[in-house]
């Protein structure tokens, strides 16, 4: 058996919703409306609507786990006591997953399920009776639930009082009781067949309650256990009273309406009845014959869907028309049950002044239609020749006036219809024919067989010289009333007779060789066409066969062409042939040709030309091109052009090269004539667009190159080269573009390496020159003591020997300070190389700031100048020692040279913000 998915997803024992990944519902199946109706929810309407942005329960948000379930995790949440509009509380178990299509998260599903009810009742026999209540409300006016024994045991409904029953007084009664006896029987019968079938049953139960008249459908059904034995037996009861009034009363119409069809039987025309909704009350035997379909089959149905004749809409203008007039008549085509179309004509009309009922009568005129119809036809198809005939054919009066034209004749004279009508024959006549000629239509139409020339003018003044045909017309008298003139157009004739001798002599004096074939045989040639094959005159051609002028190799080609053109298939109009001439030599031949009949014979018009010298030329040509295909193929710039098309440049060719410098195409270029500047450099395509706004700006301009990046199809940067040349018209205006694209992208890179080197260089000579100042400046300091202090040596004669002593010693440090800045020089020329040494250790900080002080004190001695340090023997430093000193020595230096004679320079510490650094301070009061 076939699983119908839809079916299962519908009557699934749980409410599904599912949406698509945008958020909306797209399905909400029956169980999840039967929770509404059950529980009486206020859920919104959600199908089509987003459940992002509804809340399904508005107790209760489910937008947090909704979110979650488009990232692919499903959910699981509990609803607790959802409140009813009853009072009672529900809790409802929701279930969310994605969906997947194509391994991607396509949706999501819902599902929904109610695992307790809770509801605060006073009594066990209270429980749920609200509810049973408002549901057979619903669909029935009451309800009686039995076991099989016919005890009642529940009853509920709105109709107990025209039952005149008071429902807790029958609870434990018997059924029987309710009623009387023949409605007893009645009941009897049905519970007896329901019990043996368990199937439902329905009856209809006639009621006289209060001397009224009732009826009361009864539905009965079983209630089976899950072993199959009855358990209880329901009664629905629902009040049909009007509805079986409305059925008798159609009854008695259909018993007037058997008048009608007694009298329409001898007729043989179908008739039916309808109410004023379109529904068939009455359907007699020939309307049985007619459409094939029986009176039980189309009773109750809309006629015009059955008979497939009128939506309702038009049966409602029917009805409306119908009250204004007593019958509404219309012709339609039905087809019968052996579906042969049959025209009829419908009369509608009333049955009586009630106007509740309407009478259709089917008068079959298919025959007389027919005949009309034919009729029409031939007298439509009369005036279609007329009107389409190549002939010109007008009408006239007696006295000429035109009393109508067919299109040819207006359209050869050019005139219209308004403007030909009325007007007189012998108005469009040529006058100087009328001057010489007698225009008696009369003794014009004696001459039948003859026929006339009559020379027309158009409306335009140009002359139609015809051959004309004049017949009378009579009228029902069989008097003479006018004629018909038929005309014929002999103007291209007329203008043949006078065109050809001056056709002979083209032919005669033309450069190009023509001849005319048939049958194979040359029936007439002209000299240049003998010329061409090397004959002296044409008479030599004249009866020759065709295929002595052709090569062997080509022999079989022609044979066929011609051919083809002598059984008027489809041939080229140009074709080309190796020909022979009379001294067996060969030409490439060119033939233009063109095919006439006359007296059944088929004539080939050859134009012929020697086309050898410009075959060799295509030959040099297509080496040529060849030559310059290899070339562009093999190298990596590509060329391209454009030309102006309608006012827009449009790109005409591609070399093959542009894929490899840009990863398109040539047909990704040809396609869109705008992709080269798409790909071009953001940061380049400002640059590039004033460049060719100015070029195209300029009128003079014809050539041009700038280099810019483009990105190419793998997302990578490209450098090209683009050189154009321009062609501009008188105007100066563009009308093509021939461009060279060039990869220079290495090229570029290449430039940038160097440029880069290049700036490395300056910095590095600028660095090297920095760095002798600075020796230079250093060496200067050591220097200025020892020569300071070696002077002392030579010129004071007073010295102590401890002063002499000491004052070597100043002369020493110096010098080991000058040996220390070449040990640095050698120590940034083996930092230039990669190999300096950096050796940091811990030292007190006061040992290296008093090793500077006396290295320079030869200096501080010559200018009377005091260099102390406050920076005591607790301060430790991680440093190199010698490029310290350096530093120190350096500052000193400076402080001690711009410092006035008897002044201080202090050497000072303090804590840095940084943690763990300290900040030496070296003031002096100079200058700087």
């Amino acid at each position: 058996m076939e699983i119908n998915i839809s079916s299962i997803i519908e009557q699934a024992p749980v409410g599904i919703i599912t949406f698509s990944l945008d958020g909306k519902i797209d399905l909400v199946n029956q169980n999840f409306e039967k929770f509404n109706i059950l529980y009486q929810l206020e859920t919104p309407s959600l199908l089509g609507t987003n459940i992002f942005k509804t809340d399904i329960f508005p107790s209760a948000s489910l937008i947090e786990e909704l979110n979650e379930l488009k990232e692919g995790f499903s959910f699981e949440k509990e609803i607790r006591e959802v409140r009813t509009n009853d009072g009672g509380r529900i809790t409802l178990i929701v279930k969310g997953a994605p969906l997947y299509h194509e391994e991607k998260i396509s949706g999501g599903i819902l599902l929904i399920e109610d695992i307790k009810i809770l509801i605060d009742l006073s009594a066990p026999h209270e429980l749920r009776a609200d509810y049973i209540e408002k549901a057979i409300r619903r669909v029935n006016d009451f309800l009686i639930v039995t076991n099989q024994k016919g005890e009642i045991k529940f009853s509920a409904g709105s109709a107990p009082e025209k039952l005149n029953i008071t429902q807790p007084s029958i609870i434990g009664k018997s059924l029987s009781e309710l009623f009387n006896s023949s409605v007893q029987n009645s009941l009897t019968q049905s519970i007896s067949k329901v019990t043996k079938s368990r199937e439902p049953l329905r009856i209809n139960l006639d009621l006289n309650i209060s001397k009224k008249p009732y009826t009361f459908e009864c539905r009965i059904e079983p209630l089976l256990s899950k072993r199959g034995t009855i358990q209880f037996i329901y009664f629905f009861f629902n009040d049909i009273t009007s509805e079986a009034v409305e059925k008798s009363r159609k009854d008695r119409l259909v018993s007037e309406l058997d008048y009608y069809r007694a009298v329409t039987s001898n007729l043989s025309n179908a008739l039916f009845a309808v109410d004023n909704a379109g529904n068939i009350i009455f359907w007699d035997d020939e309307a049985v014959k007619l459409f094939g379909h029986t009176t039980e089959e189309m009773r109750g149905k809309y006629f015009g869907e059955a008979l497939k004749l009128f939506n309702e809409d038009y049966f409602r203008k029917i009805l409306k028309d119908l009250k204004q007039q007593k019958i509404w008549e219309i012709n339609v085509n039905i087809f019968g049950k052996d579906q042969v179309k049959q025209t009829f004509e419908l009369k509608f009309s009333f049955v009586d002044e009630k106007q509740d009922a309407i009478i259709v009568l089917c008068n079959n005129i298919t025959e007389r239609f027919e005949e009309d119809e034919k009729i029409k036809s031939s007298e439509k198809k009369l005036k279609n020749i007329v009107a389409n005939t190549g002939q010109l054919i007008c009408s006239v009066d007696q006295s000429g006036k035109i009393l109508y034209a067919n299109s040819t004749f207006l359209k050869v004279l050019d005139y219209s219809g308004e403007e030909i009508t009325g007007k007189n024959i012998s108005d469009l006549l040529l006058p100087s024919f009328l001057e010489n000629n007698s225009l008696d239509l009369n003794e014009l139409s004696i001459e039948k067989t003859k026929g006339v020339s009559l020379p027309f003018l158009t409306k335009e003044k140009k002359q139609v010289q015809t051959l004309a045909a004049i017949n009378p017309f009579f009228d029902v008298n069989t008097k003479e009333s006018g004629f018909n003139l038929f005309l014929t157009d002999i103007s291209a004739e007329k203008s043949a007779e006078k065109e050809l001798p001056l056709y002979k002599s083209l032919f005669e004096a033309s450069q190009d060789g023509i001849a005319v074939e048939s049958e194979g045989k040359i029936v007439k040639a002209n000299d240049s066409f003998a010329e061409i094959f090397g004959y002296d005159n044409r008479t030599e051609l004249i009866d020759r066969d065709l295929i002595d002028l052709v090569s062997n190799d080509d022999v079989l080609k022609v044979v066929e062409y011609f051919r083809l053109l002598e059984q008027k298939k489809n041939a080229p109009d140009r074709f080309e042939f190796l020909g022979k001439k009379r001294d067996s030599s060969f030409i490439y031949t060119e033939l233009s040709v063109s095919t006439f009949e006359s007296d059944n014979k088929v004539y080939v018009v050859m134009v012929t030309r020697d086309v050898t010298e410009r075959k060799r030329a295509q030959k040099v040509i297509r080496e040529s091109e060849e030559k310059y295909r290899n070339v562009t193929e093999n190298i990596d710039d590509f060329l391209y052009t454009f030309e102006r098309v309608d006012n827009f440049m449009r790109p005409l060719f591609y070399t093959s090269a542009v894929k490899k410098v840009t990863g398109y195409s040539q047909s990704d270029f040809l396609e869109d004539s705008k992709l080269f500047l798409k790909i071009i450099h953001p940061d380049d395509f400002p640059m590039l667009k004033k460049r060719l706004s100015d070029l195209i700006r300029s009128k003079f301009q014809l050539s041009s190159e700038v280099e810019v990046r483009i990105i190419n199809k793998q997302g990578g940067a490209v450098w090209i080269r683009n050189k154009t040349k321009i062609v501009r018209d008188e105007a100066g205006k563009i009308q093509k573009i021939y461009g060279l694209v060039s990869d220079i992208t290495l090229k570029k890179r290449a430039e940038e390496e160097l440029k880069k080197s290049t700036e490395n260089l300056l910095k590095l000579n600028e660095t090297k020159d920095r760095f002798i100042s600075i020796i230079s400046h250093d060496l200067r300091t050591p220097f200025s003591s020892i020569l300071g202090f070696t002077e002392l040596l030579s010129n004071d004669d007073t010295l102590s020997k401890d002063e002499r002593s000491q004052y070597i010693n100043f002369i020493k440090d110096s010098s080991n300070s000058m040996l220390s800045l070449v040990n640095s020089l050698l120590d940034w020329t083996r930092l230039q190389t990669g190999r300096v040494k950096f050796e940091p250790q811990k030292i007190r900080a006061n040992t290296i700031i008093e090793k500077s002080i006396n290295t320079l004190s030869g200096m501080s001695y010559q200018k009377g100048i005091n260099v102390s340090s406050t920076v005591g023997s607790d301060y430790f430093v991680f440093v190199d020692k010698y490029l310290i000193e350096q530093v120190f020595n350096n500052l000193l230096s400076n402080a001690i040279k711009f410092t006035s004679r008897d002044e201080n320079v202090t050497v000072s510490v303090k804590q840095s913000g940084a943690a763990r650094f300290l900040e030496f301070s070296v003031n002096d009061t100079g200058k700087g």
